[in-house]
């Protein structure tokens, strides 16, 4: 996430609700960032699912949009993350593990795989396999990593075949690899 983004997403995220405000508004906030930068900006964070925006204003002709951050951008700053009472996890959560702590690791390890801003599809989709699989999920990431493939649904088969054949840590990596790759395969194909 580049410098303007960054301070776009904590000044957003220091209201505890929407904030509602024009580009040259934030334009003239933080001084040296233009109005383009802005937008773009306010763009990528959007796209990374970090922050939503609507109109909501009481008069038809006003087109100014509001924002606010999502409970992963709360995680990109490092706050915590309000969830709900019954979170259904089924696999691999310690009970030292809070998700918040979970989401944000997932999150920068991800991030630090791809190289850049994740997704909102990502994103959603990080969240809900840490939600079912709990720290399985770094796990998962790491040796998503080191095969060099950055593809959530990688991720996603790796936990599956662990959760369907037992999560022993098997003699031969290139096992474990080739068990993804075909478990994968299947899913796109049914």
């Amino acid at each position: 996430m580049g410098r303007n983004a960054a301070a776009l997403l904590e000044h957003i995220g220091r209201g505890n609700g929407w904030v509602r405000k024009t580009v040259k508004e934030f334009s003239d906030i933080f001084v040296g960032i233009s109005e383009q930068q802005v937008r773009r900006a306010l763009s990528k964070l959007e796209n990374a699912g970090l922050v939503e925006s609507k109109v909501i204003n009481p008069s038809w002709f006003d087109n100014t949009k509001s924002y606010i951050i999502t409970p992963y951008g709360r995680a990109v700053l490092g706050e915590p993350i309000e969830e709900p009472e019954e979170t259904p996890v089924k696999y691999g959560r310690s009970p030292d593990q809070t998700s918040e702590e979970l989401l944000r690791k997932a999150y920068n390890l991800y991030e630090s795989i791809k190289n850049g801003v994740l997704s909102s599809y990502e994103l959603t989709n990080l969240s809900m396999l840490c939600e079912q699989y709990g720290e399985w999920v770094l796990e998962a990431l790491e040796i998503m990593g080191s095969k060099g493939k950055c593809n959530i649904a990688y991720c996603k088969a790796i936990l599956e075949r662990w959760r369907s054949d037992g999560k022993d840590k098997p003699d031969n990596p290139e096992q474990e690899l080739e068990k993804a790759l075909q478990l994968m395969h299947q899913n796109r194909e049914g």
